[in-house]
């Protein structure tokens, strides 16, 4: 409760204090006698909750170390939720207080907090689905910030509980009577991310994908579309990371292969994105000191546009030519992009992280990932052409590359 220290690790941050104070909790746990985790319980409640506290303001760090408690009672003591009726709602009630914090930290230990007893809750507490599915999508939503480490941990609570069919049928429900929270309009909400400057929620973000893929006919409707398609094998083409790379391939397959089920769809999906697809598959590669960049006006945008060219020498590699931004300038052009309408999470900084590949930079990125990378696009222009009708392919027009 009264430590206030943060340290960073890779891509997040981490409470080292805190977090040891969880896990020898944890330990505890196992031993002690329900009474005692009951006691426990509420006094981690009241750190996250902070009602009772005579606090002037909230305090991150106190409902920070509440939560990590709670984490911990959730993964440990499961068999006492089963039990008491009271834990499992003053822990929804915690969790999605927590989803709603201001701080990036706090709503990842929400997050992660609920994935382990997911399961007990939709079966629980199937009234309160509605409002925590609500205040999920509004997390993803309200992301201002490209490195909100939160992000991977909300995509996975998102995919859990969407593998569950009650959770299905409370946002078929919810579909039915507004359809702002439709999948045809939520779905796409998560393709900003799919290019996140963070490894861990680019894969999680296809997780997610993939989850929705897999649910069925009537959750798939309106989303799966040319759109998509195009940025998931823009994923292949430019993703460095083997284990994303290969989700991404899932992915394509998975989507392919429910669009195919009429090749008729799949071919007008398909027609007005080919071009540019085979032109990035067949894009060479170049030799050390001597890349070969490609068109970044081949790229499309999560928005759906594409990626303007303004000159001779790609954005891409203006930027990488500039000299280095200072810490507030770098924040300064954050705030103002993040204004324009287009520029949701992720799209502003879309090519930052893919900048290199992009560039085709043998040196930095290496000949065998972008040999790899070429390799995987081929695989998935090679699925989804088998899978189009013959006659649709040899009518496509054909331009030069």
């Amino acid at each position: 409760m009264l430590d206030r220290f943060t340290d960073y690790s890779s891509d997040t941050s981490v409470a080292p204090i805190r977090e040891s104070v969880g896990q020898t909790l944890g330990a505890v746990l196992f031993h002690v006698p329900p009474p005692s985790v009951y006691a426990i319980y509420r006094i981690l409640y009241r750190m996250v909750m902070q009602e009772d506290l005579q606090l002037d303001r909230h305090v991150w760090a106190v409902c920070h170390g509440g939560m990590i408690g709670l984490r911990y009672v959730v993964a440990v003591r499961k068999d006492l939720l089963l039990r008491d009726g009271d834990i499992i709602d003053g822990v929804i009630r915690a969790v999605m207080k927590g989803l709603g914090d201001m701080d990036d930290d706090v709503r990842s230990v929400s997050a992660a907090t609920l994935i382990p007893m997911a399961r007990e809750f939709v079966t629980m507490r199937p009234a309160a689905l509605d409002g925590l599915i609500r205040i999920v999508w509004e997390s993803l939503s309200n992301l201002g910030d490209d490195l909100s480490a939160s992000t991977g941990k909300i995509m996975d609570l998102l995919a859990t509980l969407c593998g569950f069919p009650e959770v299905l049928e409370a946002m078929k429900a919810s579909a039915a009577q507004d359809e702002e929270r439709s999948f045809a309009l939520l779905v796409p909400r998560l393709y900003p991310f799919l290019r996140h400057t963070i490894t861990s929620v680019r894969l999680a973000v296809l997780k997610a994908l993939l989850t929705f893929v897999h649910l069925g006919h009537e959750s798939s409707r309106g989303w799966p579309d040319g759109r998509i398609l195009r940025l998931v094998f823009q994923n292949i083409l430019v993703e460095r990371d083997r284990e994303t790379l290969a989700v991404s391939l899932d992915l394509w397959t998975a989507l392919v292969r429910r669009l195919g089920e009429e090749p008729q769809v799949l071919a007008d999906l398909f027609e007005p994105h080919v071009d540019a697809m085979m032109q990035l598959t067949l894009h060479p590669i170049g030799v050390s000191r001597h890349p070969l960049p490609m068109n970044p006006a081949l790229f499309l945008k999560p928005s759906g546009g594409t990626y303007s060219l303004p000159g001779p020498t790609s954005a891409i590699s203006t930027r990488r030519a500039s000299p280095p931004e200072t810490g507030a300038e770098r924040a300064t052009k954050r705030r103002r992009k993040s204004t324009k309408a287009d520029d949701v999470p992720a799209v502003a900084h879309a090519h930052d992280v893919d900048g290199h590949m992009v560039q085709g930079d043998v040196d930095l990125v290496g000949m065998d990932v972008l040999v790899r990378s070429r390799v995987s696009a081929a695989k998935a222009m090679g699925l989804i052409m088998s899978l189009v009708p013959a006659p649709r392919l040899e009518s496509s027009p054909r331009r030069s590359s």
